[in-house]
């Protein structure tokens, strides 16, 4: 069951498909909207702070909404989707001019991008590393547990227009809420063999380097360690595999380092040692 693609098909090369990336960036919006539902009041946070934590918390309830709306012939794929993204984007959008308009955001030491060349060489480092894993984001999946069911389940959605088990993969019957996000993502994108979910993993990535930087300025890490430590991170083999393609795991390094933030920001001086390890 394919519902009608509400764009154009396009021969661009998958990096300036404008189609996949705001499916993705969509399927980020839905989570802002979800995450400011969820949590519409954080005193003491940043407005900037607020609404990235607010991405991070949407993600749970997004895919519980997917689930839900799967169970229901082809509800999941003729929802709204993309136009919810879009109000998610100007509800964050429009909160943070307003809060820049009104002066509300005061500078700290903590929020100051210092540390000299080592800092700055380290960011670029950074970003360099997330440009190249464009490329396994825009690239046909070849891992096994990614083409029997972390994705055959998003395929398997487009045929049935229902979240089901696929017979005979066990897999499938285990929570999915990745696979819920990259269904979302697919079904913005109006096909299941686009590359909107290789780039919501990538934006995931994005979304954990930003959660990080902010997690290690609340802990004071020093300021010139911050980017290699976080880089040394992401080149771990563990997690580097969890980047070469669209596999699940990475949303669980998502919530452990935005729990680590929200639990640092609550603890005292003396409390946060402890968190550094």
């Amino acid at each position: 069951m394919n519902p009608p693609s509400v764009f154009p098909s396009t021969s661009l090369p998958p990096l300036l498909d404008a189609v996949a990336w705001w499916s993705a960036l969509a399927t980020l919006g839905v989570a802002l909207l979800l995450g400011a539902l969820l949590l519409p009041r954080l005193p003491g946070w940043r407005r900037g702070e607020a609404w990235l934590l607010r991405a991070v918390a949407g993600l749970v309830p997004l895919g519980l909404v997917v689930l839900l709306a799967g169970q229901d012939d082809g509800l999941v794929l003729w929802l709204p989707w993309g136009w919810i993204g879009l109000v998610g984007w100007l509800a964050c959008v429009a909160s943070l001019i307003r809060s820049r308009r009104q002066r509300e955001e005061k500078t700290d030491e903590s929020n100051r991008f210092s540390g000299g060349i080592l800092a700055w060489t380290g960011w670029a480092a950074v970003t360099l590393w997330l440009a190249v894993m464009l490329a396994p984001a825009l690239c046909p999946s070849i891992d096994y547990d990614v083409l029997e069911y972390h994705l055959a389940i998003v395929r398997r959605v487009f045929v049935t227009g229902r979240v089901a088990p696929i017979p005979h993969v066990f897999y499938t019957a285990q929570p999915l809420l990745t696979e819920m996000l990259y269904t979302l993502a697919a079904a913005i994108e109006g096909t299941p063999w686009g590359v909107a979910p290789g780039l919501l993993l990538w934006l995931l990535v994005a979304l954990g380097t930003l959660v990080f930087a902010r997690l290690a300025a609340t802990l004071r890490l020093p300021t010139p360690w911050r980017p290699w430590l976080w880089l040394l991170l992401l080149s771990h083999p563990i997690l580097f595999k969890l980047q070469l393609d669209r596999l699940t795991d990475w949303t669980g390094v998502l919530m452990l380092l935005a729990g680590l933030w929200v639990a640092a920001r609550t603890q005292s001086e003396a409390t946060r040692t402890p968190l550094v390890l």
